[in-house]
């Protein structure tokens, strides 16, 4: 979703300095103070309007001589905290807050277009513990100082990795439970980079995360082979042999531009092949091929108003100094290698079995399809012949075909009908019930519940 520039959240708002002057909630100090007690207390999420779940939100710093602050918001499971995996959620763009996530797609609670807070029925909260977190550190409520954001990939991975660390120490009891990373959109380059750090600490002895996998939903993981968008809106009839050769050359552009790693180029020639299709179909929403409009933005700008309300901000321990956007458009231009591909890290991830999933919506424009496919068929690990060699299954949720899946080795790829890029708004009981099934190693038939 996140890899248009969205112009119009950047014009909506011009707020000036929030009413009250309150203070962003660190608990660093009270961590590193073995203050955990006090920290939990402080970082209690009250508010009637999220509902009765527990929750805790505020700050970890990341880096002190920058004054770089990450923003939480925790939500321990409903069913067994002491058994259920966490699942820690990353938003793409970058700069599309975790926020988002919560309210839009997979939190307790939801927002319609008016700014209507109401209770949802599948979050994933019910199986498992889930953490937000808004990344990197100039995105949604997160902040730095002036001139001093996440400049690069690592950069970004080093800063949720500090962030990870300060979390176990603030909730120790959390570190035996099973860990995956949700990574969605442009998170299909932060999830495997922070994988490969857990797994990097791990192996050194330094620090160790209990991580068993990665989810990836509809993600941007590799910018050299994630070809193919083309043919893909040729195929569905949008565009016209001309068209598609002029999109087959932009790809081939930003293939070279990241061959000699000149990612300005990169997010040139993405944004290019963007403007390339919308001249030549008139489409201004690239989420869903069916919605030739985009439906969500209205929900955007209320989510934007509600966050920015000052009893919400108080309950979320933010201050009142930073004003609230779901998507920071200088965020990307602020990575210099954002697009950098990280393929290679999902590939040694494979190679040493952590479970990955890999879901994607049939419907997607920004990310199609059969872009994802071709990058994965250039990985190699253990099980790769049988994962090229299976044969798609039909994946029901209930008496509904709800999408085809394959597997092999410790990879499993499901195609989800009727999504588009926003699969877990389009198809959230799918999404919900492929989640459930994923996390807790139970076995993808061809009926999921």
């Amino acid at each position: 979703m996140e890899l248009v520039i969205r112009v119009l959240l950047c014009f909506v708002y011009g707020f000036n300095v929030l009413a009250q002057n309150s203070k962003p909630l660190k608990l660093t100090p009270l961590i590193q103070s073995n203050q955990t007690d006090e920290a939990l207390q402080k970082s209690r999420v009250n508010f009637e309007e999220f509902g009765s779940d527990e929750s805790y939100s505020g700050y970890f710093t990341t880096s002190s001589k920058r004054d770089s602050n990450m923003f939480f918001w925790f939500f321990p499971s409903r069913s067994n905290v002491s058994n259920d995996p966490l699942i820690l959620c990353l938003q793409g763009g970058p700069g599309v807050s975790s926020l988002f996530t919560v309210f839009m797609e997979n939190g307790p609670v939801s927002i319609d277009d008016k700014g209507k807070i109401s209770k949802r029925d599948y979050s994933w909260i019910n199986y498992a513990s889930v953490l937000y977190i808004d990344n990197p550190v100039d995105t949604g409520f997160s902040f730095t100082s002036p001139g001093t954001a996440s400049m690069n990939s690592d950069d970004v991975t080093n800063h949720l990795f500090k962030a990870l660390l300060q979390f176990f120490q603030m909730f120790p009891h959390m570190k035996t439970n099973n860990l995956y990373i949700f990574g969605e959109s442009y998170g299909g380059t932060y999830a495997p980079r922070l994988g490969r750090k857990i797994q990097h600490a791990k192996l050194k002895g330094t620090h160790k995360m209990n991580l068993r996998g990665m989810i990836i939903g509809n993600g941007l993981t590799d910018a050299r082979f994630q070809v193919g968008s083309g043919d893909f809106l040729y195929q569905i009839g949008l565009v016209d042999k001309f068209t598609k050769a002029d999109i087959d050359n932009l790809e081939q552009k930003r293939a070279k531009c990241v061959v000699n790693k000149n990612f300005e180029c990169v997010r040139n020639a993405y944004n290019d092949i963007l403007v390339t299709f919308h001249l030549a179909s008139g489409y201004t929403n690239l989420y869903n091929f069916l919605f030739p409009t985009s439906s969500t933005a209205p929900t955007e700008v209320a989510l934007d108003t509600y966050l920015n309300r000052q009893d919400v901000r108080d309950a979320l321990h933010v201050g009142s100094q930073i004003t609230y956007q779901t998507y920071n458009s200088h965020a990307m231009g602020n990575i210099t290698d954002s697009f950098k591909p990280a393929w290679f890290h999902m590939e040694k991830l494979l190679q040493d079995s952590y479970d990955v999933l890999v879901f994607h919506g049939q419907l997607d424009l920004t990310i199609p399809y059969n872009t994802v496919v071709n990058y994965i068929n250039r990985l190699i690990f253990p099980g790769k012949t049988d994962y090229d060699n299976a044969r798609k299954r039909p994946w029901k949720v209930g008496e509904k075909i709800a999408g085809v899946v394959r597997t092999g080795g410790s990879l499993t790829e499901v195609v989800v009908i009727n999504a588009g890029h926003y699969t877990i708004r389009d198809q959230p009981q799918h999404i919900y019930e492929l989640v459930k099934k994923f996390i807790n190693k139970l076995p993808l038939t061809d009926r999921i519940n």
